[in-house]
Order: structure tokens, then sequence, then C-alpha cells
């Protein structure tokens, strides 16, 4: 007896993409094992305090630099924030945020489907918690090797701090738009109030801007945001946060911003705020030891950095070799002085001060010059610890 068709064709795809399958499996499996030990530290965050300062000093104890986040404006604690902001915020992002471990494999599943009822980007696929670590510690490249790493620190986060610190820490790194980072900053930007005054309408209109707040701009876009605020608010009723009543009446208040004169600053003082990069030594330590140690755990973590560094060395050599204003083919001149670093600086040229050779031999230097990576693994010689 002949078979029909579609189990002919059934049969035929399985022999032929059975093996590719199994391989791609295979290999998913196999890069996770390998990136699941080579992940950034997220421990800074169980001991986080707002507004620390990482400091880096010398072999002698004076301070060379210190680092601190220059984003993070108004931090504001979880229980500040209104429950119906709160609510609009996880609906938006993550309706199971409280019940899951990190990752939501039904979530992506229930994502497509609102987005495809909506025919709009109502609801990405990642969790608040993959969220967080993918701004705090990972880069924005778009490969698997990263979105493993993601769901690795994500699980891992999980088991380090509470629900409640994660959605802290969320609600005040996210970016709004505008240099604004934290809700707080945001409210206060855009509805001229502190977040504990927001209504529910208004955390909604928020939580509306996340997937791309320059997009979602409500002074430039205001119709297109309006959207997906009323889809928001239909989530909260769907998940039973709201009553019918009370999301009618959400989506019936009118929209009414901030304007310069009901808001704490202006886009302008905002792009002022901006931090300038610094020069010379202090740019090659800053730009290295940042992708050593990643942006958190540098600009955020509270940190005290003991070096083999000699801060007057360091000095010396930019006096002879120069400023760096730009770092763009990354090659440094490491000065030793046995076994250790005692300086950092761009790498010498032909047409560098002539005093340098002399100066580095009175002091029994030797200069070793290194492309694209300084090993700060070297340079550090304590345990990382919190700033007190």
């Amino acid at each position: 007896m002949r078979r029909p068709f579609y189990l002919r064709l059934l049969l035929f795809l399985l022999k032929w993409l059975f093996v590719p399958i199994c391989l791609f499996v295979a290999a998913v499996v196999g890069l996770y094992f390998a990136v699941r030990n080579n992940v950034p530290d997220i421990s800074p965050l169980k001991s986080f305090t707002p507004l620390a300062t990482t400091r880096l000093f010398d072999r002698g104890g004076a301070l060379i630099a210190q680092f601190q986040d220059p984003r993070i404006r108004l931090w504001v604690t979880l229980d500040k924030v209104p429950k119906e902001v709160i609510d609009a915020v996880t609906c938006a992002e993550d309706p199971n945020f409280f019940t899951h471990g990190g990752v939501d494999v039904p979530a992506i599943w229930e994502a497509l489907k609102i987005d495809i009822q909506h025919m709009a980007y109502v609801r990405g696929a990642s969790t608040i918690t993959q969220q967080l670590m993918k701004n705090l510690f990972l880069s924005r490249e778009k490969t698997l090797t990263r979105k493993i790493k993601e769901v690795v620190l994500s699980t891992n986060v999980e088991n380090l701090i509470t629900k409640r610190e994660i959605l802290e820490q969320y609600l005040n790194q996210v970016e709004w738009g505008e240099n604004l980072h934290g809700i707080e900053a945001a409210s206060r930007y855009y509805f001229g109030k502190p977040v504990e005054s927001l209504r529910m309408d208004q955390g909604a209109l928020l939580a509306g801007m996340l997937p791309n707040p320059k997009y979602y701009n409500p002074y430039t876009n205001l119709s297109k945001l309006r959207v997906r605020q009323r889809i928001i608010l239909g989530l909260m009723w769907k998940y039973h946060k709201i009553s019918k009543p009370q999301y009618e009446e959400a989506i019936a208040r009118p929209v009414v911003l901030a304007t310069t004169k009901t808001r704490p600053y202006v886009a302008s003082e905002l792009k002022e705020r901006y931090r300038t990069k610094p020069v010379g030594y202090r740019l090659i330590i800053e730009d290295t030891i940042e992708d050593y140690l990643g942006p958190f755990r540098l600009w955020q973590g509270g940190l005290t950095l003991h070096t083999t560094l000699d801060l007057d060395t360091v000095k010396q050599a930019e006096r002879f070799l120069g400023k760096p204003e730009r770092l763009i083919r990354r090659r440094f001149a490491l000065l030793r002085k046995g076994g250790a670093v005692v300086g950092i600086a761009t790498a010498p040229t032909k047409s560098s001060d002539p005093k340098f050779d002399v100066w580095i031999k009175e002091r029994g230097i030797v200069v070793e010059i290194v492309t694209d990576r300084i090993p700060w693994d070297q340079i550090l010689v304590a345990p990382r610890t919190e700033a007190k």
C-alpha cells in the first residue's frame, strides 16, 4: 500500500534533516557548557550601593583615579514606586517576572502571539532579568554566544539577589531617553514630579517607552506611544492587575506632559551632563580597565583596586610620550621594573623625546610594547573589595 504524500514528505524531511538538527543541537549544548564558565562576575550586585565609587591606588597607596557612573542621578528604592507603575512595567516587559527563574520559555511563545495579535512589537521575549544582565554586563552584539551568556547570568543572578532587588536595579538602570537613566529621573523629566506621585496611566506611558525610548519619545511621537499605553493597560486588565472601570478611566485620561517650567532640568542640561572622556594616562587606564572588569564593575561596583603601578612613573612617562586624547590603534608601553608593571603610557615612536631612553635607563625600567590589551590581571595585586 502506497503511503500518503504528507507521510512520505515527513519521512523524507526527517531523513535529510535529522543529522543536521542533531548536529546543531549538539553544537548549541557544547557552546552552552563552554560559555557557562566564562561569564562576567556578577557578585558586586550582592553588595551594591547606589552611587558607589571605585578607587584605583598605586603601589604606595596614592590615588590614581576614581570612577563613579555619571548617568545614575536619582536612585529610588522599590518601595517608593507605586504598585500600579510596577505592574505596568512587568505586564509590558515580563508578566511572569515574580515566578520564573530568570528565563521564561513559555513567555517567548506568548510574546509572539501578542505581537501577531496587535500587528506591532508589544512585548519582547527577554525577561526583565535578562535585560538587566545584558545592560550591565554584556555587549549589544547579536550573537548566539552573547545570548547564552545572558541566559547563564540570568539564572545565576536569581540565586544571588532577590526578585525585588533585581526589579529595583532594572527600574534604576534602564534608559528612558535624553540621557535619562532610571524611573525617578524619567518621572521628573516627563511629568515634573517624583515617581511616588505617578498615576497608573502615567506609569503605563513610561512603560510603553522602554523598547525604544528615542522613537517613543512623548514630545515627538505621542500618538504612537499612546497606542502602546493602551495596549499595556489592556494587559494589566488581562492579568487582573486592574478592573475594567480602572482600565477605561486610565485610557480616557489625557496626557499632560511637563514643560520647562514644571520639570527640574531641560534636555540641554542633560546633554551637558554627559561625562567628558579624560586624556592621557587616565584615558588609557579607564578605557582598558573597563574592558577587563566590565562597565558595571568599574563604574558601579564600588571597588577598591590596588595595583603595581607607580603614579610618579606614570606621570613622568606621559611627560615624555605625550597625552593621548583618544585611543585608536591601542598600542601601549608597559614600563616594567623587575617583574612588576610600574607604568603605562602610549607606545613611544621614533619621534618621541630622546630623553625618554635616558630616563628609563637611569631607573632600570624595561619598556614592553603591547597591542589591544593591557594585562590588568598582572597589574591588580589585591583582592577587589567594596569601597567603604
